[in-house]
């Protein structure tokens, strides 16, 4: 099924700003998607068609009324009341779809978990101030998405992707990694958003991996722990939960100095020690 045109969804946008009287709301972020290219490829990577999609922040809903049209069942959680009266009067007659009035990172996942079944995929296009609360959240909680993509800033965007030493990496990465295998979806720049922001965005698209996984919500505080303070050791970091000499003995036993930090390690060897010490 064929997305519209860019120019269209920027037609549609400003008539619903008119008509319902929207002032967007920087505080929130709210910039309107309205690149017909972006969300072609946003649903290329999304993959809809029969399947259950929660969509966090639909705002006006351009690519919400584009999940409907193919998704088995579909949520969108909107935090902003007068989108959720846009969407309600908008896209009320797809059946399918559930306009749920919250914040994501207060809402009851399990109900969400309940209404839409198994095997989730989740879109999102997230202000640049609560990208990594939001995307904690999905990564822990127990609905395990099997897809995610996500609309985030650019700079945002690297944190997914960052490696150990680099500056950026921190436990989004760690996180996301140990559970997703992550890849760039498409850049977007400012001017496929309406009222356009100031800095370019990027889709991300995570793929569940499967087999054993640690516990993702213990793995996620371990690591909260473990980057608490990026230039001391894990050792002084994780103090208060293991002495510094087992710290030093296990990082030892798995081939590591026994003064490493927590941005020197891999995913893979943060998520075996925290494992090795039952968190």
């Amino acid at each position: 099924m064929p997305v519209e045109l860019a120019p269209a969804y920027l037609k549609k946008t400003r008539e619903l700003i008119k008509k319902y009287d929207i002032k967007p709301n920087k505080a929130l972020g709210q910039n309107f998607l309205v690149s017909g290219e972006a969300v072609r490829r946003i649903i290329e990577a999304l993959e809809p068609d029969g399947r259950n999609v929660l969509e966090i922040g639909p705002g006006l809903g351009i690519l919400t009324e584009e999940i409907a049209k193919r998704a088995s069942s579909a949520a969108a959680v909107e935090i902003d009341a007068s989108m959720v009266n846009v969407l309600r009067n908008e896209l009320g007659n797809y059946n399918n779809l559930a306009v749920i009035h919250s914040d994501f990172l207060k809402v009851d996942h399990e109900k969400i978990r309940e209404m839409l079944g198994e095997q989730i995929a989740v879109a999102g296009n997230l202000p640049y101030y609560i990208t990594t609360p939001i995307a904690t959240s999905l990564l822990t909680s127990r609905l395990a998405p099997e897809t995610i993509v996500l609309t985030v800033q650019r700079e945002a965007a690297q944190r997914f992707f960052a490696r150990p030493g680099e500056r950026v990496y921190g436990p989004l990465a760690a996180l996301s990694q140990t559970a997703y295998d992550i890849s760039p979806v498409m850049r977007i720049s400012a001017s496929g958003f309406y009222p356009a922001p100031e800095v370019d965005s990027a889709v991300v698209k995570l793929s569940r991996r499967h087999g054993p996984l640690p516990d993702m919500g213990a793995f996620s505080s371990f690591l909260q722990t473990a980057f608490s303070m990026r230039r001391k050791t894990l050792g002084n970091n994780l103090n208060g939960i293991v002495s510094r000499e087992e710290t030093a003995r296990i990082l030892e036993s798995m081939g590591l100095p026994a003064d490493s930090r927590a941005e020197m390690l891999s995913p893979s060897e943060l998520a075996e020690f925290s494992a090795r010490i039952g968190r």
